[in-house]
């Protein structure tokens, strides 16, 4: 097998490796450019539903973050609200975090492919209010394209961190042996076909730099 030949397999199955990861990008943009779809088909149901409440945490000890804590603090007293829900499984499998939403209001947001849920903490009352939303197509597809990094906790966000990085790397290896074939191709017509389209991208690309 010869390099031409080897690097024209290897576009090939990184087309049908990356199919889905494509798919999904490019479905999630949509979302992320149109958030009123989202918005029309749902309507009532975007709305948060109350779960449970909670008096107290487990710990009377622990000290309630101040305004501009760290975040590492943060998610410190995210997992033991999260303990005190009965959610504490969750932490394995779910991207969460806690913000300030106010001089009184800590939340704790917890996201799965699945669903949505979140824990509003008034700091004054010592008092959690346990809140989840129904499943949502615009939300499944955004989260998983916004999702990445290796700041969570769990094997399973470690892997998927590591996935998408791999995945990553897979598009710019396409791009190459894409860019390879072109640059290889014996028809003259092709050939300047290719750079219409190359150049085309590239202009485009730093008009709106250049303007947005």
């Amino acid at each position: 097998m010869n390099f031409p030949h080897f690097n024209r397999r290897l576009h090939l199955y990184l087309s049908l490796g990356l199919l889905p990861w494509v798919l999904m990008y490019g479905v999630s943009s949509v979302f992320f450019a149109h958030p009123e779809l989202g918005r029309g088909w749902y309507g009532d149901r975007m709305q948060w539903q109350t779960k449970a409440m909670i008096a107290g945490v487990p710990d009377p000890n622990f000290r309630v973050p101040a305004p501009g804590a760290p975040p590492e603090e943060m998610r410190q007293f995210a997992r033991i609200l999260l303990n005190t829900a009965g959610m504490g499984g969750e932490v394995e499998s779910s991207s969460f975090g806690a913000y300030r939403t106010g001089p009184k209001q800590i939340n704790v947001y917890v996201y799965r492919f699945l669903g949505s849920k979140q824990i509003r903490f008034d700091t004054e009352k010592q008092t959690a209010v346990v809140e989840e939303k129904q499943f949502r197509w615009d939300h499944f597809f955004t989260g998983m394209h916004a999702r990445g990094g290796f700041e969570q906790d769990g094997v399973w966000q470690y892997v998927w961190g590591v996935i998408v990085d791999v995945a990553s790397i897979g598009f710019l290896l396409w791009l190459a042996t894409g860019l390879y074939m072109w640059w290889t191709l014996g028809a003259r017509t092709a050939r300047a076909w290719g750079w219409v389209a190359l150049l085309g991208g590239l202009a485009s690309f730093t008009v709106f730099m250049a303007k947005l």
